[in-house]
């Protein structure tokens, strides 16, 4: 029994539309799949790495950088004088 609404269609019509859509579904799932894995590599080198850029390191940086500008900010104060 053919239904109205697909009189259209033949049969290997619509297992043709079923096919395409089962593949780019698959095709979706296999490359989301693929690329959560490559995160989670990702995230877990980043994880394993040794030393890292700790607080007290940025407050020494902190520290020097804000050294640096007063003292370029007397060097230009000392030229416009």
């Amino acid at each position: 029994m053919k239904m109205p609404f697909i009189r259209h269609f033949e049969t290997s019509h619509i297992l043709i539309i079923l096919i395409i859509f089962w593949s780019m579904w698959l095709y979706t799932e296999v490359s989301e799949y693929i690329e959560r894995q490559t995160f989670n590599t990702r995230v877990e080198a980043f994880m394993r790495t040794g030393d890292r850029f700790t607080f007290e390191d940025g407050q020494f940086l902190k520290k020097r950088i804000k050294k640096l500008e007063d003292e370029i900010e007397v060097l230009k104060k000392s030229e416009d004088h």
